[in-house]
């Protein structure tokens, strides 16, 4: 049995992230995408298979809504967790969350500051436990990947500034889109 998946993480980073995918499979080892992030003053929520085929769109004003709605989708389609990405702006600003049984393993971020080098952190969850070196290794791998290039092929976003000098969630491109 799968402990449930803790979206606590996204509900509370919402208003800073520019948008969040992520990959999960179902029993059948089918994959699918759950793309969640702003267009205007929504939140969209969408659930795609893996021939970006669009199962669900939902376009919510309250992150109370989206999270109820988000662990419904998740229920309905019995979905477990491979990785969440959490996207700052276009690239270089993303953290990424690795599970195993919808708990996070490893966590990867990457920042990048006034044109300096990418920095990339990693931490390991839970704190203490003995480190897993070859899967810290071949997730680290995928990060890398992830970040170099976009491997869905997908338009992540377009960032603009707001008035409170934060990132925006401002227009998602095609993997919001219908």
């Amino acid at each position: 049995m799968n402990h449930q998946l803790d979206l606590t993480r996204l509900f509370t980073t919402i208003d800073v992230i520019v948008c969040s995918l992520w990959e999960c499979i179902d029993n059948m080892n089918a994959k699918y995408f759950i793309s969640i992030g702003y267009i205007g003053n929504q939140i969209v929520l969408k659930l795609d298979a893996e021939g970006y085929d669009s199962i669900y769109r939902y376009e919510l004003t309250s992150v109370r809504e989206a999270k109820e709605k988000m662990e419904w989708i998740i229920a309905e389609k019995g979905l477990v967790a491979n990785y969440a990405t959490y996207y700052y702006d276009t690239k270089t600003n993303m953290t990424l969350d690795f599970y195993f049984d919808n708990q996070i393993q490893y966590t990867f971020t990457s920042r990048n500051r006034s044109g300096k080098p990418i920095q990339v952190n990693y931490t390991i969850h839970p704190v203490g436990v003995e480190i897993d070196y070859q899967g810290l290794c071949d997730r680290y791998n995928e990060f890398i990947m992830i970040l170099s290039q976009n491997e869905l092929g997908l338009s992540i976003t377009e960032v603009s500034p707001n008035p409170n000098k934060q990132l925006r969630k401002c227009k998602l491109q095609d993997l919001l889109s219908d």
